[in-house]
């Protein structure tokens, strides 16, 4: 990011694609975008982010936002909403919030079909006294 100027497009995690609208040197966040974001020349947006959020172009291929699978470690899976796929893993995005966390792996949800006799014997209730709401 150190041959940004002024005016140059680029994209980030919370804004998409935006503007370079000031650089301030000797800053320890001197990239400001439209938006009034500011970023590392590492383009990181907090000091404690694993990842970067800016770039010259959007790195994470086209994907359809939704509830899937995700972990860090391929053992622990946790549900989450997940926004983008790319070189980082799965980015998510916390509501209420302006948060984003990567995760290494993803997966999709399982589901699972269960017929009215296997809920019957699973919670042990007669199949006539059965009643699905």
């Amino acid at each position: 990011m150190k041959n940004l100027k002024v005016g140059d497009k680029v994209w980030t995690i919370q804004d998409g694609e935006t503007i370079v609208i000031e650089i301030k040197e000797d800053y320890d966040f001197p990239i400001i975008t439209a938006n009034d974001k500011y970023y590392t020349l590492d383009g990181l947006h907090y000091t404690s982010d694993k990842h970067p959020s800016l770039f010259l172009s959007n790195p994470f291929k086209k994907f359809e936002p939704r509830f899937m699978m995700v972990s860090d470690n391929g053992k622990n899976w946790v549900k989450r909403y997940v926004v983008a796929e790319g070189k980082m893993g799965f980015m998510v995005k916390f509501p209420r919030e302006e948060t984003y966390v990567s995760y290494e792996c993803a997966k999709e949800i399982e589901t699972t079909t269960l017929t009215r006799a296997e809920i019957a014997e699973k919670f042990n209730v007669d199949l006539e006294n059965l009643i699905i709401e």
